[in-house]
């Protein structure tokens, strides 16, 4: 009597486990969009560019908020 009783313990914890899990497999991902914005080239030397703007983050996920603790944009100079 104990044995059934614990099996229907361990099958209804593993029930409750799955139903979770599908729970969590059919959320919506992450809609983040991250686009280049508005930039600027600001030359102080001939030798040297400096690059400023803002990106910007579109957050196309419904009922949901993202937080983006850190962003960082790296540049690669492709010619002379």
């Amino acid at each position: 009597m104990t044995g059934v009783v614990l099996a229907i313990l361990v099958l209804l914890i593993a029930l409750g486990g799955l139903l979770i899990e599908k729970q969590y497999r059919n959320r919506p991902g992450n809609a983040l969009e991250a686009t280049s914005g508005t930039w600027d080239i600001q030359t102080d030397r001939p030798d040297h560019y400096r690059l400023v703007g803002n990106l910007e983050l579109i957050n196309h996920t419904r009922h949901f908020e993202i937080m983006v603790p850190e962003l960082t944009a790296e540049v690669k100079l492709l010619s002379k």
